[in-house]
């Protein structure tokens, strides 16, 4: 009898991506992620990382190729059925996009608000993370009175706080030290251990010795694998990439509005939630209709 083949959580198949007439800046993907699996995405800067991270997360629709997520052919997607499948994505941008008239505490607790839960509950699970990360002792403050590893740790507390199925981060520990790089990881892990998958993107080669797993290497916009094998190569097939990848994270533009945190309702935290992570703000992503 044969076993059924379990579907990857992950599956590019001749993913190509270009933004606009320029070269393509990803060619030929083909690779897929199990359920569970932790894998970071390495490569020099240019490399293709970020595109390929906004690919994952349905940044950014390809430009040829398809991509299946969570079982589900997402290409062929309308930009209205995004969010049914980015509520099991955690994301840690790497510019934070963090919403600055909210205080630590709500912009840590807007994913738990959008699923309506109230203040009072959620406060003992938000402290308790934002106490592991460091920031125990701001929870009051604004985004724009923390340095920027500080920024950094809220936006990983955010992507994480509510166990996201899957979970993408951009250099999640770019802006802050050893120590705090060590712990991040450590909950990194421990939300693995617990069914998590995780796609983190570095160039940290330090990091992933002290914490190896395998790793999806980008070069000149092709993939290449070290680790268990998951990576179909096909750079035989792949075109020449010679354009040095656009910087296209635009950083949220909010606005500051005098708002008592205090009075945020879980509309409110749907509203927010929605600009930062479905893409209702303009440029944030690229999905156009099929």
């Amino acid at each position: 009898m044969m076993e059924e083949e379990i579907e990857p959580l992950v599956r590019f198949e001749g993913v190509g991506l270009r933004y606009g007439r320029n070269p393509e800046v990803l060619s030929d993907l083909n690779f897929s992620l199990p359920a569970g699996s932790f894998h970071y995405i390495t490569g020099a800067t240019g490399a293709g990382k970020s595109s390929l991270l906004r690919l994952i997360y349905m940044g950014v629709r390809p430009s040829r190729g398809s991509i299946r997520l969570f079982g589900q052919d997402v290409t062929r997607f309308s930009r209205k059925n995004l969010p049914l499948i980015r509520r099991r994505i955690g994301i840690v941008f790497q510019d934070f996009r963090l919403v600055d008239h909210l205080s630590v505490f709500d912009n840590a607790a807007l994913p738990l608000r959008l699923e309506g839960r109230p203040r009072a509950e959620l406060r003992e699970h938000v402290l308790e993370l934002l106490s592991w990360v460091g920031l125990g002792d701001v929870v009051d403050q604004f985004p724009p009175a923390l340095s920027g590893g500080e920024q950094q740790r809220l936006a990983i507390a955010r992507a994480v706080i509510n166990r996201p199925a899957l979970l993408i981060a951009d250099e999640p520990t770019g802006n802050v030290d050893d120590r705090i790089a060590e712990r991040l990881m450590r909950l990194f892990e421990e939300l693995n251990r617990l069914g998590t998958t995780i796609i983190l993107a570095t160039h940290n080669d330090s990091l992933r010795a002290s914490f190896p797993h395998p790793s999806l290497i980008l070069k000149h916009g092709q993939l290449k694998y070290s680790g268990e094998g998951y990576v179909e190569d096909r750079s035989h097939m792949t075109m020449a990439w010679d354009q040095v990848e656009k910087t296209v994270l635009s950083a949220m533009e909010l606005g500051r509005k005098a708002v008592n945190p205090e009075a945020i309702k879980p509309r409110d935290a749907r509203h927010e939630l929605h600009q930062i992570h479905h893409g209702e703000m303009e440029n944030q992503f690229d999905w156009n209709e099929p």
